[in-house]
C-alpha cells in the first residue's frame, strides 16, 4: 500500500468527521507516533491516508475526501 500524511487542524476531529460525514476511515497521526523528548507528537495535526483498495474504490474515496477537506485543512502560513 501507499500512505500519505495530510496536515489538518486537529487529527482526531478530522478522522471522526471523515467517518461520520463521508464514511471514510483514516488514522489520526498522533496514534502512529510517539512523543518526542520535548513531549510533542510529530503525528499530531496530520491524518494518514492509506491507498490500499482497488482503483474504483479509491477514486470514489478521493472524491468524498475532496468534498470534506475544505473544512479540515490546516491553513498555510
Amino acid at each position: 500500500g501507499f500512505f500519505l500524511w495530510f496536515p489538518v487542524e486537529d487529527d482526531e476531529v478530522a478522522a471522526a468527521h471523515l467517518w461520520r460525514e463521508q464514511q471514510l476511515t483514516v488514522m489520526p497521526g498522533r496514534y502512529l507516533a510517539g512523543p518526542r523528548h520535548d513531549g510533542t507528537n510529530p503525528g499530531q495535526g496530520n491524518i494518514r491516508l492509506a491507498f490500499v483498495h482497488s482503483e474504483p474504490v479509491m477514486r470514489e474515496a478521493l472524491i468524498r475526501l475532496a468534498e470534506a477537506l475544505p473544512a479540515l485543512i490546516k491553513p498555510v502560513h
